[in-house]
């Protein structure tokens, strides 16, 4: 199955509206958050691989604040981008498709972090996300 574009976005911004409070309360932590998220997207985007991915991710959540700020169910951030990208990966047909809805997901998170003190200015369109 082709991953929706709607479903992508609605998945990235519903993790940085978990994550929204402490962003606007710590502005170090959001400014670092945008050079983090591009930062995921070059070693997904040059890797091309889930496991190099996830090995940069858990050395920088160890190493990063903004990866280790809780969301949802008190998960690391880290974590939960770590669960999307799984899930992503396992509803694609095939690497390829997987592989560049990884990195459209990964760009529609940094997008919404960048926009994170716009996300009430201009709600999400409701979507039911999966």
């Amino acid at each position: 199955m082709v991953i929706q574009e709607d479903l992508l976005v609605a998945r990235a911004e519903r993790i940085v509206s978990e994550i929204k409070p402490q962003l606007v309360e710590e502005k170090d932590t959001a400014s670092s958050g945008k050079t983090q998220a591009s930062k995921a997207i070059q070693v997904f985007q040059a890797s091309r691989s889930l496991r190099v991915f996830l090995n940069w991710l858990r050395y920088q959540m160890s190493r990063e604040e903004f990866w280790q700020v809780a969301t949802a169910n008190n998960k690391p951030l880290g974590q939960r981008i770590a669960e999307e990208v799984e899930r992503i990966s396992k509803d694609a047909q095939n690497k390829e498709d997987a592989t560049n809805a990884i990195l459209r997901f990964l760009g529609y998170f940094r997008r919404a972090l960048v926009a994170v003190n716009y996300l009430d200015n201009i709600p999400p369109a409701i979507l039911e996300v999966k």
